[in-house]
């Protein structure tokens, strides 16, 4: 597949042992604040109760 896509085996490499990025680190955390509100709300928050909650707990985030 990387020959498919002309993408060198060490750049391959390099990206896989690369640490996760800041803003990874922050969307990994806002998904776990996601999930745990989901399940604490019984499943039933909508968009804007859920973004109203992260806004709460100190997320800085918008939704349309």
């Amino acid at each position: 597949m990387l020959s498919w896509l002309d993408v060198p085996r060490s750049s391959y490499y390099e990206w896989d042992k690369r640490k996760p990025s800041h803003r990874e680190k922050e969307d990994l955390t806002l998904l776990e604040a996601i999930k745990q509100i989901h399940k604490d709300h019984d499943e039933t928050y909508g968009v804007i109760r859920m973004v109203d909650e992260l806004k709460d707990q100190g997320f800085k985030i918008g939704a349309s």
